[in-house]
């Protein structure tokens, strides 16, 4: 699918970048690429830290650093130090998703397991869609 004809949503943040920073659509790719790749590793990294260390702490540790590193390449026009910290983003706050399903599992009684499940990843998405369509 070209570029052209993404949702405006998924838009904003490769426009903002090639017009502010006078980037390429590659060099807007790369940290992109980067971060969704550390994701993938780093899901299977605190998945298992989280059967050590508990899994309150193995999503509570990536998101504080999440946190912290977000100004860092919100606030920047440095190319280097976005995809850098935006890789880092991917390592730490992105590959909490790999962890909420068996936490939320762990939370509620069987009987209601799956439709807390559904009910958080597609009306959650649902709306958000919702919202973002709306502005």
């Amino acid at each position: 699918m070209p570029a052209q004809d993404w949702p405006r949503e998924a838009k904003i943040p490769f426009d903002a970048m090639i017009r502010e920073l006078h980037l390429t659509p590659a060099a807007v790719g790369w940290p992109l690429a980067c971060s969704n790749a550390l994701t993938f590793l780093f899901s299977f990294v605190w998945g298992s830290l989280a059967d050590s260390i508990g899994r309150r702490w193995a999503m509570i540790i990536p998101a504080l650093i999440g946190v912290a590193v977000a100004p860092i390449y919100l606030l920047t026009t440095d190319y280097m130090t976005i995809a850098i910290a935006f890789s880092i983003q991917g390592a730490f706050a992105g590959a909490i998703y790999g962890i909420n399903p068996s936490y939320s599992a762990e939370r509620f009684p069987t009987e209601i397991r799956a439709t807390t499940a559904g009910f958080c990843y597609h009306v959650g998405a649902a709306v958000g869609v919702g919202w973002c369509r709306r502005s």
